[in-house]
């Protein structure tokens, strides 16, 4: 029998425009290597209205060479604006190297040989954008990508993190994470970000992972369950805050638990430590001591 879905506020369904009146694309469907697709768009545009893609369709363009990702703005002084686009089966679906102060907004990306989104410049604001089924990061917040803002944005479905964060300052608010094959929101080495009121669920790894030195965080009305590992999981991190939200339970109150541990912190590591303020713990499995061993580790609440 065909297999019916519920909707619900906790997991929607996501619904978006794929298709539109102007297709650009590659003559040829390669994209996984340095030979592949001839056809890419390079922005070198120092003024963002001097660049702006709206509501057109991209498919099969880019290559595992630099400059030639897919869509790339490239360098510290490009700037553009993207909105409204589908960005398909290419090897990076949009590439932002250095470039800073960007709005990317309502885009669709997927079926991407590479990371959906790839940021390595700083105060960039991404907006309702969807990334999903791609064979690298949904989001990547790169070395660089310092004080940017991510609101409404759904990453889903990919073969790696829903999102990715490499850089500290970051605002991520009401974003959704989830059904992909590893974390549902990363931070390594990735400090002092606020992240607010994020979905992370049906992860094959932690939905909210904090990792090698993540430290400072505040982490404010998140909900992370339904993941076949841990709901909070941290790693050798410590100062790290989340007030209210739910782990093991979804915003309507549901139980529905991470399968090894709702709060997990990693064994054999250095210190971790995080401060829990109002946040509602699912009593099974809860929290798992194992890596609560580690002089200077603390869990507070």
């Amino acid at each position: 029998m065909p297999q019916a879905r519920s909707l619900s506020a906790a997991t929607p369904i996501i619904v978006a425009n794929l298709t539109r009146n102007a297709l650009v694309r590659s003559s040829g469907t390669v994209t996984g290597t340095s030979q592949g697709n001839s056809a890419y768009i390079r922005d070198l545009a120092q003024n963002a209205t001097s660049f702006a893609l709206a509501h057109g369709e991209f498919a099969y363009l880019g290559a595992n060479i630099s400059g030639k990702y897919g869509v790339t703005l490239d360098g510290a002084s490009t700037r553009g604006l993207i909105s409204s686009s589908t960005f398909r089966n290419g090897y990076y679906g949009l590439y932002l190297n250095a470039s800073a102060g960007n709005d990317l907004t309502g885009n669709n990306i997927y079926a991407g040989a590479n990371d959906g989104i790839f940021i390595s410049g700083a105060s960039n604001v991404l907006t309702g954008n969807n990334s999903y089924s791609n064979a690298g990061y949904g989001i990547r917040l790169d070395n660089g990508a310092n004080y940017s803002l991510l609101t409404g944005n759904n990453s889903y479905s990919g073969a790696q993190r829903a999102f990715i964060v490499y850089s500290s300052g970051n605002t991520l608010v009401r974003n959704r994470a989830f059904s992909t094959v590893s974390y549902g929101i990363g931070l390594y080495i990735s400090s002092n970000n606020s992240l607010i009121e994020n979905d992370a669920y049906a992860n094959t790894s932690a939905g909210i992972g904090l990792v090698n030195a993540s430290n400072n965080n505040i982490l404010v009305g998140n909900d992370a369950y339904s993941g076949t590992s841990h709901g909070y999981y941290n790693d050798a991190s410590v100062g790290n805050t989340l007030v209210g939200g739910n782990l093991g339970y979804d915003a309507s109150g549901a139980g529905l638990p991470n399968t090894t541990g709702d709060v997990y912190y990693e064994t054999t590591v250095g210190a971790e430590g995080s401060v829990l303020k109002g946040v509602r713990v699912n009593p099974s499995p809860g929290v798992n001591v194992a890596g609560m061993n580690v002089a200077g580790s603390y869990l507070l609440s």
